[in-house]
């Protein structure tokens, strides 16, 4: 999972599946546009409202996103539970 272009374009080389979130529509259309790879998954929504369901992943990447983060317990103790064991 990944919300930034750099990171996202090298990931999408490599990965079977990559899911970008971003609670920024601006950011994701800026991103969309470059980006064209099959393999990326758009999101926009909230890292805390976004609904993954029974999805797991093997790498979480966050970039430009702690700072924003009012609970960061939370926030790594939903990353831990999205990770595949």
């Amino acid at each position: 999972m990944w919300n930034g272009s750099p990171h996202t374009h090298k990931l999408s080389k490599i990965a079977k599946v990559v899911s970008a979130l971003d609670p920024s529509l601006g950011m994701l259309k800026v991103d969309r546009s470059k980006l064209t790879s099959a393999n990326i998954d758009w999101i926009h929504s909230d890292f805390f409202d976004f609904e993954f369901g029974p999805k797991k992943f093997d790498v979480i990447i966050e970039s430009l996103v702690l700072e924003h983060i009012k609970d960061i317990q939370a926030f790594f103790l939903k990353v831990y539970s999205l990770l595949a064991s």
